[in-house]
């Protein structure tokens, strides 16, 4: 384990860790809203939440070049989280795809492994039964990786009560500082000479 002074994750330094690294490792609990033209996704890790629209819109053609997409005239540029369209494929099944990655500086997963700004990602879900969710992810990287593959498959998710209430999860940067001057140094050495 490296330690996290000398780490280059991004989390430690409050910046979004990336996606689809939420899901593939930090997927904790997490909510699905829906309404007429869209989902969002809440996620509990970093307080974060990313929108996949369902209004039959389709993805940016170039991301990376700032336009308007036909759909409403909304701004279509590079994100930290990309840009998402969800459609459902029959009543149990919903795909969503992504691309429009800001930049190389989150991680698609918690072992860092990079993306670019061609990532693509696609994420299925498969209602299995009242209870239960089934998740799946490809990832397409071509300036990265020789062929798409599958990060995750048939992850199965149970589902919560609709009165399940998320607990609050900040990033702060100030609760880890009190942290290591409690129970060590940001490097895990002793660096104190008296000792």
């Amino acid at each position: 384990m490296v330690p996290d002074a000398v780490n280059n994750d991004p989390i430690l330094g409050c910046d979004p860790g990336g996606f689809p690294r939420i899901v593939l490792h930090n997927f904790r609990t997490s909510e699905i809203l829906q309404t007429p033209t869209h989902m969002v996704m809440l996620y509990k890790f970093q307080k974060r939440y990313r929108t996949i629209w369902t209004d039959g819109r389709e993805l940016p053609k170039d991301p990376q070049q700032p336009a308007w997409t036909t759909a409403d005239r909304l701004p279509a540029e590079p994100r930290w989280w990309g840009y998402s369209v969800g459609r459902w494929v029959d009543e149990y099944t919903f795909v969503v795809r992504t691309n429009g990655f800001q930049d190389d500086r989150t991680w698609l997963d918690n072992a860092g492994l990079p993306q670019s700004d061609t990532t693509e990602v696609e994420e299925t879900y498969h209602r299995v039964d009242a209870n239960h969710l089934e998740l799946s992810i490809k990832i397409t990287d071509p300036k990265l990786y020789t062929r798409s593959w599958v990060a995750l498959d048939r992850l199965s998710l149970r589902l919560q009560s609709p009165n399940f209430d998320i607990q609050e999860m900040e990033c702060s940067p100030s609760d880890q500082k009190h942290y290591y001057e409690i129970f060590g140094s940001l490097t895990g050495l002793d660096t104190d000479p008296a000792k």
